[in-house]
């Protein structure tokens, strides 16, 4: 009997290190290299400014636009086109935006059928005047030189394609941090860091910083195109996709940065709940298995560390949470200012991953009760 009951445990030992050996494995694929923007811009590259319009959504955003408005005009002693899309904002966005020499640009009523940003960024590109495109969100900021860096990289780019750049968060308060996993996952689902990348298109686009030609955007149909969808980014990349574009994805360090629900607990869980089940559903087919096979190990450790199994394998389970901490890490650290420690207890992260997404299931699939700012985005998935 005592036979029996030893045989079982390393059985099932072994099955739980056998996942997460496979999410570790899967873990090496699927973030295997995540491109950074190049560090010193050539001096040369200066009339890019030229090229390009910044379009900013903003909706009630009067703690986040003078940051971002400052940060631009430190990019380059030549005016920029600046258009604020100031989408109905019952605050000081858009004197602010006038303040810092931004044009700014009233956004007429929601028509039926849109989503306030994708309609905010459709009327903005209908009034540029430049060659380029770059939409931003009015919580992130550049760091120095940082403009110039992004209109290098898309420079370089084809005809027909998109750079999608994810700013870099900045961690200011200690729960800040628990937005790490939500940002590894996101990474996870483009499909844009395995050893393919330079071959393949994206599967999907970071939203909070992208940069297109003109005549792309009108071609594809810009925002128009995916007017009612609720994570506009993976949309639009997946449109792009299918008509034949290219969405390449990179990490903003040392270019463009973000600070991410800075006003609490509150803020944090509704912002991350407001899209993110819906986002998974807009997540291509193959992008989504790995990932959730990547997480289903990473959660695989709680169960393997409370299970009475862990004394017949605690060397190989230690093993692999040091390959699993140290895999975190290094994607940690190109993604935000993430410490050790964070990457160390990620079981936290994961916790409170679950949950939350269990939150925005609820809200967008069930309750179809979710809002940000003030508007229902729920409903206009369907329109």
């Amino acid at each position: 009997m005592q036979y029996t009951y030893h045989a079982e445990c390393i059985s099932k030992g072994g099955l739980l290190l056998g996942i997460i050996a496979a999410a570790i494995t899967i873990g090496i694929f699927i973030f295997w290299s995540i491109p950074v923007l190049s560090a010193r811009p050539k001096a040369e590259s200066r009339e890019l400014f030229s090229k390009v319009t910044i379009i900013i959504p903003a909706r009630d955003e009067e703690k986040n636009i003078a940051v971002l408005l400052d940060s631009l005009n430190k990019q380059t002693e030549e005016n920029l086109e600046i258009i604020v899309a100031n989408d109905q904002s019952a605050d000081s966005t858009a004197e602010i935006a006038k303040a810092k020499g931004a044009a700014v640009l009233d956004v007429p009523d929601l028509p039926q059928g849109w989503l306030g940003k994708s309609w905010a960024c459709w009327q903005g590109a209908r009034q540029s005047s430049k060659e380029w495109l770059l939409f931003i969100d009015a919580d992130t900021y550049f760091e120095k030189n940082g403009l110039l860096r992004i209109l290098e990289a898309f420079q370089d780019q084809k005809e027909g394609s998109v750079l999608s750049i994810h700013p870099f968060h900045a961690v200011k308060k200690g729960y800040e941090s628990l937005s790490m996993l939500f940002h590894i996952v996101i990474y996870g689902s483009m499909g844009a860091f395995h050893p393919l990348q330079r071959k393949l298109s994206s599967n999907g686009a970071f939203g909070q910083c992208m940069i297109i030609r003109k005549r792309d955007y009108g071609k594809f149909g810009g925002h128009e195109a995916i007017k009612g969808r609720i994570v506009e980014n993976m949309a639009f990349a997946r449109h792009v996709k299918k008509q034949g574009g290219k969405v390449r994805c990179i990490s903003g360090r040392h270019a463009i940065s973000m600070r991410m629900y800075p006003n609490g607990w509150s803020e944090l869980i509704k912002g991350w709940s407001k899209s993110f089940a819906s986002g998974a559903g807009t997540t291509s087919k193959v992008s989504l298995v790995l990932v959730f096979i990547w997480l289903t190990g990473m959660f695989t450790f709680i169960p393997a560390a409370l299970s009475s199994t862990v004394s017949y394998h605690w060397v190989p389970i230690l093993i692999l949470y040091a390959a699993a901490v140290l895999q975190i890490y290094t994607i940690a650290v190109r993604i935000g200012t993430f410490s050790f420690w964070h990457a160390l207890f990620f079981p936290v992260h994961l916790l409170f991953f679950a949950g939350v997404f269990l939150f925005s299931f609820l809200q967008t699939y069930l309750t179809r009760n979710a809002k940000w700012k003030g508007r229902s985005i729920a409903e206009k998935e369907q329109a």
